[in-house]
């Protein structure tokens, strides 16, 4: 599905053709409403390691939908589940629904925020305790570097610490 769907047209929102001087001229620049500094760390990384074709891009985000799935499944396994609820946890995640995740490099930040802020909750609850607050925190804030909804993560944070 990954490969049929997938558009290797690099950056195709707002930026055309990525370049490095757009990438780290305006970092802390605002595209679309996003401050996406952390993604703009693997765009470079594509231009520099895979031509700007978006190859890398895209393995990063099935990487991150993975290791999005693993804590996911480590919840149903601690909460004894059935195999069907965590088949469940990680098909969600890969099914054909959201296919604009795989057909655009640029839906990297939105996998990404999405990953965040479920690390955020995870640091927070199966943390150890001041420590796992900490490391909430400093996820919660890459999740509001990534996508601008990332900051929602914190709004949630506080109230669940």
């Amino acid at each position: 599905m990954i490969a049929r769907t997938f558009i290797g047209v690099p950056h195709w929102d707002s930026w055309g053709q990525l370049t490095y001087e757009m990438v780290f001229g305006g970092f802390f620049d605002s595209l679309n409403g996003h401050v996406s500094m952390a993604p703009r760390l693997v765009y470079a990384a594509d231009i520099w390691l895979a031509s700007g074709s978006s190859a890398l891009n895209m393995a990063v985000t099935v990487l991150l939908l993975v290791a999005d799935a693993t804590p996911l499944v480590w919840v149903c396994r601690q909460a004894r589940l059935s195999w069907v609820y965590q088949g469940f946890a990680v098909n969600i995640l890969f099914w054909a629904y959201p296919v604009a995740n795989f057909m655009s490099a640029f839906n990297l930040q939105i996998v990404g925020v999405f990953v965040l802020a479920t690390f955020t909750f995870a640091a927070l609850v199966f943390g150890m305790g001041t420590r796992g607050l900490w490391l909430s925190i400093a996820v919660t804030a890459t999740a509001g570097f990534t996508m601008a909804n990332g900051i929602l993560a914190g709004f949630l944070l506080a109230p669940l610490a």
